[in-house]
């Protein structure tokens, strides 16, 4: 229309300067007879201006509309590229050599039914052999730019051309290269969903399944003949609700109401539990294209490990709410989070209806305003201590020590305090009395020896009750360590298997290394105040033995070289021959304390274990080139909770040095402390040294990881959070894992021939008395040979130690490092690390 306009305006300007030519200039011969048409129209009274716009305008009407249809009846024909247009024209191709070109990129189906439409618009029917005229050319190249594109097209057209005749062995090379790239896009594709861990379904707008991969076939098994491209998702879905995978209900309603969702194209996320008690996420989503995209995520482990974590919170605030102590947590806002059994019954509220309040609401209003100082200084990450008296309706009058404790992030940031009540009403009793005594000693001496006396044996009773009562506390926190550790030892295999699991999910292993440390904090914590209060209940007698220092030398490199170089120290230890006489579990744990506190705090540089000869002795030393501690605050870092206010950020619980040093005095070893500020360093241990006894190999953990991929592992044990735990890690590491809770159980696995396992992993306690040393004796007996086995318990006793060395089992303590149990699988099963 723009072209028509153009000429037609150009065409009637022409007209209309003719018609106002002078007829004396016409009538000379000015113009040719041919046009002098202003007489041949009769306009009767019409001057010669009138005459010009009329033919004119007529001109300018039939010139637009002619050029507008013409130019219409090319818009759609005309080529991308006039040069490959000249160059077919040029070349006289036929109409069957075109037609075979577009046929080799779209195919002999395709080819023909485009070129009946084109035919059909055109009204007419092409022979082959006859030349290709403009409009085919046009529609070939079309055609040929829709599959390869509209430069590769001209390309195409022009190399047929060539030289008057179609080279078939150049198109097909451009054909193949171009089908080549589009196989490649489509494989790239392909190979990225099957790479993915979900399953993933696409349907259509016309609600057609048209892509999907393994992981969702593997996830659904459906019949082969079902889950084909093109078949309606309404068949797929029928199935699924036939077979209770979508609940209960009528099925036509559940699928027409899926359907029904698909078609809105609402973005959809929600879980479910299908028969066989998996648990499935499903996400659902349009894409641009239109297409549905939905993926299908197994989360049964995750849901698995969350109950598992929800149950460890409930045995500790079990043991809390049996603690003789009140207990509460505040966060930085005074609300408080966390009261157990004998702070919520002394206030009289229950566990949700004082969770979230503030102490401004517990507490009376003067209470609040006397212990006001004290929370400011807790809140600004102070200890604090002070005597209180409380009043109760069972107990009456009480006389309370309580005690503030800051709790920090590893940032060091002020997160709360906890506030710990205890009952020291004998001890006040017991002062004043003395006070009152000591006011009327003056008065009578006589009085004053029988109350003195009356006194010393109130307050010596009043003694052995405090240190009963104090007795009792850590003997049933000692005693409690098997129980406590379970749920942790098995939340700890659970985040490890989740870890593996969300490897892929940036975001989700982020989470998943925050459960892991802060589980990790937790156990660090627990086995520490456990191992003070053995200590100090006098729970632990030392058992002295003779044994090499090259054995504890080579635990503590296996344990602690790797972590070392995670760091980029240098971990390194001296070889010794000596050996020493002492209790061998007690010595290695106090080593193994200084030598993770050498890592911990040693930035750069290395840290060093060895030993030399000292008189009749052993010095044992351990060094570092660290932070160093300054020399007047060197005494106060063996008291339990003290830690230096530059190493608040790194995690720890600051009762390794006190037990190092309750051990040091338990096995009569002098401990030593030397150091310098920003220079490091050095612990030193006096041992008894013995005579060399009979030498045995010793094997060095190894430090890599073992594959485990069709090995086959039994675990015995009788947590059922545990197996689960332990089932879930070594399946994620390439095991066939077994698990059993009994004895009996692990033998009923093997009655019938079954071959045996390539690992036996056990627990010490299982129930009724029995033990997995008990269990592995059996299968050794049904066998007839020992299985390679490792022990993984939370019993620490010297009797179970010693029970699993007479067996060659060695030993791992809940809760188990996964890092560390790989290791040990490593040396245990050494074909496995090849």
């Amino acid at each position: 229309r723009k072209q028509g306009a153009f000429y037609g305006l150009g065409a009637g300007f022409a007209l209309w300067a003719l018609c106002l030519l002078t007829p004396s200039y016409i009538g000379a011969g000015g113009l040719p007879s041919a046009l002098q048409f202003s007489a041949a129209l009769d306009f009767t009274g019409g001057d010669a201006l009138t005459r010009g716009v009329v033919i004119s305008l007529g001109g300018n009407i039939a010139v637009f509309v002619a050029v507008s249809v013409f130019e219409a009846s090319r818009a759609n024909l005309r080529p991308a590229r006039a040069d490959s247009l000249q160059a077919v024209r040029k070349a006289r191709v036929a109409t069957g050599q075109l037609f075979m070109l577009v046929e080799s990129c779209l195919g002999a189906e395709k080819a023909r039914d485009a070129l009946a439409r084109f035919e059909t618009d055109r009204g007419r029917r092409y022979e082959m052999d006859e030349p290709a005229d403009d409009g085919l050319i046009a529609f070939a190249e079309q055609q040929l730019a829709k599959a390869i594109g509209a430069s590769s097209a001209s390309i195409l057209l022009k190399g047929a051309a060539a030289g008057g005749a179609l080279r078939l062995e150049e198109i097909a090379t451009l054909i193949d290269e171009t089908t080549e790239q589009v196989n490649f896009g489509r494989e790239l594709l392909q190979t990225t969903l099957e790479n993915l861990s979900h399953g993933v379904s696409v349907v259509n707008a016309d609600l057609e399944l048209v892509a999907w991969n393994a992981a969702y076939v593997e996830m659904y098994p459906y019949p082969q003949n079902l889950i084909t491209a093109g078949r309606p998702i309404a068949d797929l879905i029928r199935y699924n609700v036939e077979r209770g995978e979508c609940g209960v209900g009528d099925v036509d309603e559940m699928v027409a109401r899926r359907l029904a969702h698909l078609r809105s194209g609402k973005a959809h996320t929600y879980e479910r539990i299908r028969p066989n008690g998996t648990v499935v996420k499903i996400q659902g989503a349009r894409s641009p294209s239109g297409a549905y995209v939905t993926s299908f995520t197994d989360v049964t482990e995750y849901k698995r490990i969350e109950k598992a974590l929800r149950d460890s919170e409930r045995a500790i605030r079990f043991y809390t709410d049996n603690v003789p102590a009140m207990i509460a947590f505040t966060d930085t806002e005074e609300r408080v989070l966390f009261a157990n059994r004998a702070y919520r019954t002394h206030f009289a509220r229950a566990d949700d209806e004082i969770i979230g309040l503030t102490l401004r609401d517990v507490l009376s209003r003067e209470t609040y305003q006397a212990r006001k100082p004290y929370i400011d200084k807790a809140l600004a990450g102070k200890r604090t201590v002070f005597d209180t008296e409380i009043h109760s309706s069972e107990s009456g009058r009480r006389f309370m020590q309580v005690t503030y404790v800051p709790q920090m992030s590893a940032a060091g940031v002020i997160r709360g305090f906890f506030g710990v009540y205890q009952d020291v009403t004998a001890r006040r009793q017991a002062e004043n009395a003395l006070a009152r005594t000591n006011e009327t000693l003056e008065e009578r001496v006589d009085e004053r020896t029988r109350a003195l006396s009356t006194l010393n044996k109130a307050l010596d009773e009043a003694r052995r009750e405090a240190e009963a009562a104090t007795a009792s506390k850590t003997r049933f926190l000692a005693a409690a360590s098997h129980d406590v550790l379970q749920p942790l030892n098995a939340a700890r295999l659970f985040a490890s298997a989740l870890k593996e699991e969300t490897a892929a999910s940036p975001a989700a292993a982020d989470l998943t290394e925050k459960i892991d440390a802060s589980i990790a904090s937790a156990d660090r914590l627990l086995r520490a105040l456990l191992n003070v209060s053995k200590l100090d209940a006098g729970g632990i007698e030392p058992e002295f033995t003779v044994f090499p220092l090259s054995d504890l030398f080579d635990e503590l490199e296996n344990e602690f070289s790797i972590t070392a170089a995670e760091k980029g120290l240098e971990f390194r230890r001296a070889d010794t021959s000596m050996w020493v006489r002492s209790d061998r579990g007690l010595l290695l744990s106090a080593l193994q304390n200084l030598t993770a506190n050498a890592v911990r705090y040693t930035d750069r540089g290395k840290v060093l274990i060895g030993a030399r000869r000292r008189g009749s002795g052993v010095s044992i030393e351990i060094r570092d080139t660290g932070r160093g501690i300054p020399e007047d605050r060197q005494a106060e870092i063996f008291e339990e909770f003290k830690r230096l206010p530059r190493d608040v950020s790194i995690a720890g619980a600051g009762l390794g040095l006190a037990i190092v040093d309750r051990i040091a005095r338990l096995l009569d070893m002098p401990l030593t402390l030397r150091s310098r500020l920003g220079r490091g360093s050095a612990f030193c241990f006096s041992v008894e040294r013995a005579p060399a006894g009979a030498l045995r190999e010793v094997k060095k953990r190894q430090a890599a990881f073992a594959p485990l991929h069709g090995r086959r592992v039994l675990c015995v044990d009788n947590e059922a959070s545990v197996r689960e735990a332990l089932q879930a890690l070594l399946s994620r590491w390439g095991a066939e894992a077994t698990a059993v809770h009994s004895r009996a159980a692990a033998l009923a696995l093997y009655e019938d021939g079954a071959p045996p396992p390539h690992l036996v992993i056990i627990d010490y306690q299982l129930d009724d008395g029995e033990t997995g040393l008990d269990a592995l004796d059996a299968l050794a007996a049904l066998w007839g040979a020992a299985p390679d086995a490792i022990m993984i318990t939370a019993t620490g006793s010297a009797e179970a130690a010693r029970e699993a060395a007479a067996h060659g089992v060695p030993v791992l303590m809940k809760p188990v490092e996964p890092a560390e149990l790989r290791a040990l699988i490593a040396q245990t099963l050494p074909a496995a690390a090849e």
